[in-house]
């Protein structure tokens, strides 16, 4: 299953920085929170999402430059394709 989020992401506003750090997904009031792992490079506007075992790419506005392990997104849409794999 490959996994999408079709949304540029800002720092502090809908990437922040997580307390929890167990990967997790849940839907509350028309929003997907997804706490995971950031792995990034500090000069690149793209980063990845680990969860568990899995990798979301993602699109950062620009860099983060604060230290920061876990992060959970706001997100209004997910969105998952079969990859028959």
């Amino acid at each position: 299953m490959e996994f999408e989020l079709n949304e540029v992401f800002f720092w502090k506003k809908n990437i922040i920085p997580s307390l929890k750090k167990t990967p997790q997904i849940t839907f509350t009031n028309d929003t997907h929170s997804i706490i995971g792992k950031l792995i990034q490079d500090k000069d690149d506007g793209c980063a990845a999402l680990k969860l568990g075992d899995s990798i979301i790419i993602i699109e950062l506005d620009k860099p983060i430059k604060e230290e920061c392990d876990f992060v959970e997104l706001k997100v209004n849409s997910i969105h998952l394709y079969p990859t028959n794999v």
